[in-house]
C-alpha cells in the first residue's frame, strides 16, 4: 500500500501593497469589469482618475485626451501607472484609434518633461519610464514597431490577444469551462524526465517549472 507523506504548503513572500495613483485615458464598454479587478487587487486608499470624452451624465467629468490644455489640468507627474485606452468611439477605424492612442501618450510624456530641448526628448521619454508607467492600448499590431522603437511605453496589442484567446480555446475546450473540477495536484513530470514523480518528499523547495512540464492531478469531478 502506498504510504502518503503529508507536507507543509511552502511559505511564499508576499510584499506589502501600499496605495497606488492610475490614470485610465479613454473609454471602454467593459470599464466596470476593468475597475472591478482594479478594486479587488489594489491597496486600499488608492485612486484611479478616468480621462475620456464620455458624457457628464454618464460618467461624471469630460475630457478630450488629445488636447494639450486638457491634459495639462491633470498631475500627471503624481500617477504612479496610466493606462491609454483604444477609445471605444473609434473601434472601427483602427488607424484613427492607434493614431489617437499615440498622440495621447507622446503629450503625457512631454508635458511630463517640459523644458528640454527637441533632441534629447527620446531619451528624457525613456528616463520616465522609471518613474511612471504608461501602458499603451494598440488595435493594430502594426503600431507595435513605433512604440518598441521609441521605448516610451509599454503596450497591448488587444486584437492579438484576443485572437490568441479564441485559438487556445479552439484547441482546447476545456481551458472555457467554468466548472470547478476539484483537482489537487498529486505529483510531475519533468520535460526533462521520462518518468513522474508521485508524492514528492521535498515539498518545501520552491521550484520554477517550465512550459512544457506536466502535472499529475486526481479530480473529484467527472472528468
Amino acid at each position: 500500500m502506498l504510504q502518503v507523506r503529508c507536507g507543509y504548503f511552502p511559505k511564499i513572500f508576499t510584499p506589502p501593497k501600499y496605495p497606488e495613483k492610475i490614470l485610465f485615458c479613454g473609454w471602454h464598454r467593459d470599464i466596470n469589469d476593468m475597475i472591478m479587478v482594479l478594486e479587488a487587487l489594489l491597496a486600499q486608499g488608492s485612486e484611479l482618475w478616468m480621462f475620456n470624452e464620455v458624457p457628464v451624465e454618464e460618467r461624471g467629468r469630460y475630457r478630450n485626451a488629445v488636447i494639450r490644455r486638457h491634459l495639462e489640468s491633470l498631475p500627471l507627474e503624481t500617477f504612479d501607472s496610466i493606462l491609454i485606452l483604444a477609445d471605444e468611439s473609434l473601434e472601427d477605424s483602427i488607424v484613427h484609434s492607434d493614431s489617437r492612442s499615440l498622440a495621447t501618450l507622446l503629450l503625457i510624456r512631454d508635458i511630463q518633461h517640459v523644458g528640454f530641448s527637441h533632441s534629447s526628448w527620446i531619451r528624457k521619454m525613456q528616463q520616465a519610464l522609471d518613474k511612471s508607467i504608461i501602458i499603451s492600448e494598440f488595435p493594430d499590431s502594426r503600431t507595435r514597431n513605433l512604440v518598441s522603437v521609441s521605448r516610451i511605453s509599454d503596450y497591448v496589442l488587444s486584437n492579438e490577444f484576443v485572437s490568441m484567446a479564441l485559438a487556445m480555446v479552439a484547441e482546447d475546450k476545456q481551458i472555457k469551462s467554468e466548472d470547478n473540477k476539484d483537482e489537487i495536484v498529486v505529483g510531475y513530470r519533468l520535460s526533462t524526465a521520462d518518468r513522474a514523480v508521485i508524492n514528492p518528499q521535498q515539498k518545501l523547495i520552491p521550484h520554477k517549472w517550465f512550459l512544457d512540464d506536466v502535472f499529475v492531478v486526481i479530480s473529484g469531478g467527472d472528468q
